[in-house]
């Protein structure tokens, strides 16, 4: 099977929450899914590890998991990649990259992204002890073209994951539909 969901959003959007609840339904129904988590991707140093956030080594890591992900699917696992996907070439890069591309955007104003933030990224932003923050010194620009568009802001973890389930219901996880 030939798939991935690319689950795209501001830091605290809900991105790692939802991806993790979808690996696990995944697993649940048969199919070999992995979570591939940005930030785990810089902690781990799963790809060529590029210093800072900066825009130009956020296109250099996307562009290197392009790669992974290729051969993820290859294998016959679905991963589902949890990134902040900035700059927004890069989604681009992935969509003429990546033939089973799905891109699943968590819409999140960033005040609201600050109230959940528990690595305190946004504070630390706005008091300049940390620079390159997507939506702070670096502007978030949302997606135009993601196949499902979700508003994190008003709806419940349980209503987010719901959603996902029932859109992508509605389309087999075959990659000939």
């Amino acid at each position: 099977m030939n798939k991935c969901f690319f689950i795209v959003g501001l830091s605290a959007s809900g991105k790692t929450t939802l991806a993790t609840r979808l690996v696990d339904h995944l697993r649940e129904t048969g199919f070999q899914s992995i979570l591939v988590d940005g930030d785990q991707i810089n902690q781990f140093s799963i790809l060529n590890k590029y210093n800072g956030h900066d825009l130009e080594s956020r296109l250099q890591r996307g562009k290197d998991l392009t790669n992974f992900v290729q051969w993820l699917i290859m294998c016959n696992v679905i991963p589902v990649i949890s990134v902040i996907g900035q700059p927004a070439k890069l989604r681009t890069y992935w969509k003429k990259q990546i033939n089973s591309y799905t891109e699943i955007q968590l819409k999140c104003d960033v005040k609201t992204c600050q109230k959940r933030d528990k690595k305190n990224l946004y504070n630390r932003a706005l008091n300049e002890d940390l620079k390159n923050v997507i939506g702070i010194d670096i502007p978030y620009k949302d997606p135009l073209t993601s196949n499902l568009t979700i508003d994190a802001i008003n709806l419940t973890e349980e209503e987010v994951f719901k959603e996902v389930l029932e859109h992508f219901q509605l389309k087999s996880l075959d990659s000939s539909n």
